[in-house]
């Protein structure tokens, strides 16, 4: 959540692997800097006078061609909506946020969830993936119940208050354009490994800790649970507002 991320492999130093602070912001929040398009921007307050964000809500898009365009209106569908939020304080730039909601055709099945989410990105093929491993039937056990949000990333460059303000921003997002989701997911995972590259052990010491570290956070502070599986790897977390069954480990 609230960490600090790389653009490129970090090189490895001499004697024990430690990340330093870089000043490159994350991949997701790059992406944005170098968007020309103009957008619209909605302003959402925070408990912090001085602390609002800006929230870009993107219009519902199909993953993929239509099923209309390609001339077969009853085969199922997924559509997207992406919403990108600055964080904004004293009118400075001081984090981001984004996040992704889903919904589906009716009576959609796993493997035409699958099919469909694999046709954009790898990353969204494993959400895919996770949702589909999760549930035995994705829309009578999830997508009946309303749409699906995954909280893809954040980035605040205030570390001195960057749980407090995480928090903050996390839950006004979520009660602005997240109320009515059936569940919320995120993957929990250092931004601050984004791209660093190294075989040293105590590169995978420093990461398994920081992983341990962000879940712990994630339960007890976010109110998420670890989905687990024989099949599903222990880095995904949700949250619901039903009674949705699904594979979690409660601590």
């Amino acid at each position: 959540m609230p960490v600090i991320s790389v653009n490129e492999p970090i090189p490895l130093r001499q004697g024990p692997f430690r990340l330093r602070r870089p000043a490159a912001p994350p991949f997701f929040v790059a992406r944005q800097q170098r968007d020309g398009r103009r957008r619209k921007w909605r302003v959402v307050e925070t408990s912090d006078p001085n602390t609002l964000l800006e929230v870009n809500v993107s219009g519902w898009a199909h993953i993929g061609e239509s099923p209309v365009a390609e001339g077969e209106p009853n085969r199922p569908w997924v559509k997207r909506q992406r919403i990108f939020c600055w964080l904004k304080r004293d009118d400075v730039r001081i984090g981001a946020a984004e996040l992704f909601r889903y919904k589906t055709s009716e009576w959609i099945s796993n493997d035409w969830l699958l099919e469909i989410m694999d046709r954009d990105s790898g990353y969204e093929a494993k959400f895919g993936e996770i949702l589909s491993l999760a549930f035995n039937d994705v829309y009578v056990d999830l997508f009946d119940f309303g749409y699906v949000t995954e909280f893809t990333s954040m980035w605040i460059d205030q570390p001195e208050t960057s749980l407090r303000l995480a928090r903050n921003v996390f839950h006004r997002l979520l009660d602005a354009y997240s109320a009515k989701a059936a569940m919320t997911f995120i993957r929990a995972f250092p931004l601050e490994y984004e791209g660093a590259i190294s075989d040293h052990e105590s590169y995978e010491i420093g990461y398994r800790n920081r992983l341990r570290v962000m879940k712990d956070i994630l339960r007890t502070r976010f109110r998420f649970n670890e989905i687990i599986g024989d099949d599903l790897p222990r880095n995904w977390m949700c949250r619901s507002r039903f009674p949705i069954q699904v594979l979690t480990r409660r601590d």
